[in-house]
């Protein structure tokens, strides 16, 4: 497949903030209508709120994040040209218009997917990268990249299916990933686009409400079925404070939103504390030298006013030569009370290559346990 490579480099050189999805116990959190909700912190992946934020429920059009965010990490090309088939074109549900036998860019595609909230842009695209392949690739990231418990993908476009299911927290962490990436940003805060299906133009217009209503809103996806009920992700950022809220089977899912993000800004914005980068010295082993130097990276947090931040060190007593620079060799975790808010890598800042003759010994040593 056309970028698979481009999806395993991706995959191995992704470093992140580790995203424990453990909500903190906010103080005087509002009411919602949603069965289940969550809202986190998009710099460092913190579950902020949380309503029945692990439980598996179907999450409808939603499903459309991570179909469009693993096809722009997939394919640089968004101008190749797609022929839509007859089960593309004729798909139920929700649609953006195309007709089949028409030529359409993978470009208009993901935005007739993510304005129009396509079904028939689902399944040209899902034709169009093998099929259940792209499914498959779709369940790699949520569970092996992301690490996610309460998702798995049967389909491209949400529509009910027994083993279709996600969670607020991880619908949350979804759309934290998909917001790496810049087209798939650029898409999901437009409101409105023009786009060509063979020889007609197609006008979009973006289902997300909140990108008129609420002017801190800048991006997210609506979804709808009478299994899932009203299912709403967003995101929305004020004074450097980036936030992804959450909601599954709303029957006031603007206002569940409104109101979170009002009730978290109003805490968030008030606070911030900075860790700067750590430094560190660990020992080692069968070395040219005795000790490598570490460090980690520099985190800024912001935090409600009642809130205290703990720091952590994990690191061992010593290591083995050879250290490689940039090996992860520990981590910083923060605490906010009992919740790890964040957890940041420590990595080796240099090299230690095994000192020759200690090197053949420790070498036959560990042969011998092995």
């Amino acid at each position: 497949m056309r970028g698979m490579s481009f999806f395993i480099i991706f995959i191995t050189a992704v470093t992140a903030v580790f995203l424990p999805f453990t909500a903190i116990e906010a103080h005087a959190s509002p009411s919602v209508s949603a069965y289940a909700a969550a809202v986190i912190e998009a710099e460092s992946g913190r579950v902020i709120y949380s309503k029945n934020g692990d439980k598996r429920l179907p999450m409808a059009s939603t499903t459309k994040i991570m179909t469009a965010a693993t096809v722009i990490m997939l394919e640089r090309d968004t101008e190749r040209k797609i022929t839509v088939s007859e089960s593309a074109a004729s798909v139920e549900g929700s649609k953006m218009g195309v007709a089949a036998g028409e030529e359409i860019t993978l470009k208009s595609l993901l935005y007739g997917l993510m304005l129009s909230s396509g079904n028939d842009a689902a399944t040209a695209i899902y034709e169009a990268f093998c099929g259940e392949a792209l499914v498959d690739i779709m369940n790699i990231i949520a569970k092996e990249h992301l690490e996610l418990k309460n998702t798995n993908f049967i389909n491209t476009h949400g529509l009910p299916a027994k083993e279709h299911y996600s969670s607020a927290c991880d619908m949350a962490a979804i759309m934290r990933f998909a917001l790496n990436f810049g087209d798939f940003c650029k898409i999901t805060s437009t409101k409105e686009e023009s786009v060509s299906s063979g020889e007609r133009r197609l006008y979009l217009k973006n289902h997300n409400r909140l990108l008129s209503e609420y002017e801190w809103c800048d991006g997210g996806k609506t979804g709808y079925t009478e299994a899932a009920g009203r299912c709403l992700v967003t995101t929305a950022e004020k004074n450097g404070v980036r936030l992804i809220c959450v909601t599954l089977n709303a029957p006031d899912d603007w206002q569940d939103h409104t109101r979170l993000y009002e009730w978290a800004f109003s805490g968030l914005l008030g606070k911030t504390v900075s860790f700067e980068k750590g430094s560190f010295s660990v020992s080692v082993t069968g070395g040219e030298k005795r000790s490598v130097k570490a460090s980690s990276d520099r985190l800024i947090l912001p935090v409600f006013e009642w809130e205290s931040i703990e720091t952590r060190v994990d690191i061992p007593s010593f290591l083995y030569a050879p250290v490689n620079a940039g090996d992860c060799i520990g981590k910083i975790d923060y605490y906010s009370g009992d919740t790890l808010v964040a957890s940041m890598p420590i990595y080796a800042e240099e090299t230690v290559k095994r000192e020759k003759e200690k090197g053949r010994l420790l070498e036959a040593f560990l042969n011998i346990l092995l």
